[in-house]
């Protein structure tokens, strides 16, 4: 009878492995679940990692640290920024454009001279062939006498012009400009070189200032 029971209890060599295996496969898995959970938890560590880097951080109470924003806010002031400093470089240009002087045009000034004046109008400005040197020759200039007048060569062009002044003297007057001549008082003549015009003779009294305007 013991002996029967002895053999009723007793286990074959295999079915004492089928244990051992099924523990050694469990701890197998069970090490490759910690595995597996170490790298989600370092994969959700990365995670917010980002996210604070992102949205910032937040200290132990659920409240922003002003020191570490994000980068969104970090990107929104540096936009006010650029947007402060474009409306700043925009007001300066209104303030220079605005204090700028303006040149005004100039224009000649109107004659207001209460002296007889004797205007010659020329066709075109053409400059004598060789500016600069009249096409008369100069004569000695006769002894002055008491009683003489003033002639005002007025050049309004805006080239050289020459005249002759009683055959004798020639002028150049640049563009723009006026000269003094000193005649006799009685008659004269004169002669604009440019635009063949030909001797012009007039009178002028002692003491009188009589102006030949080009224009």
């Amino acid at each position: 009878m013991a002996a029967l029971l002895g053999g009723a209890v007793t286990l074959s060599p295999t079915q004492a492995q089928e244990p051992a295996k099924a523990d050694e496969a469990l701890a197998k898995q069970l090490i490759e679940n910690n595995k597996l959970l170490s790298e989600i938890r370092e994969e959700l560590r990365d995670m917010k990692a980002i996210r604070e880097r992102i949205f910032g951080r937040k200290d132990e109470k659920g409240f922003p640290v002003e020191s570490d924003p994000g980068l969104i806010i970090d990107i929104r002031r540096l936009n006010d920024r650029v947007e402060d400093l474009r409306k700043s470089i925009e007001g300066m240009k209104s303030q220079t454009i605005a204090q700028r002087p303006t040149t005004p045009a100039t224009t000649p000034p109107a004659s207001t001279d209460p002296t007889p004046s004797t205007k010659i109008t020329l066709p075109s400005p053409m400059p004598s062939t060789t500016p600069g040197v009249s096409a008369y020759a100069p004569s000695v200039v006769a002894p002055a006498v008491a009683s003489k007048g003033t002639l005002r060569l007025v050049n309004d062009y805006p080239v050289e012009i020459s005249m002759v002044i009683n055959d004798k003297q020639s002028y150049q007057i640049g563009p723009h400009a006026v000269k003094s001549v000193e005649v006799p008082a009685g008659d004269f003549s004169y002669q604009l070189l440019q635009g063949g015009s030909s001797p012009v003779k007039s009178v002028i009294k002692e003491k009188e200032t009589v102006t030949l305007r080009v224009k």
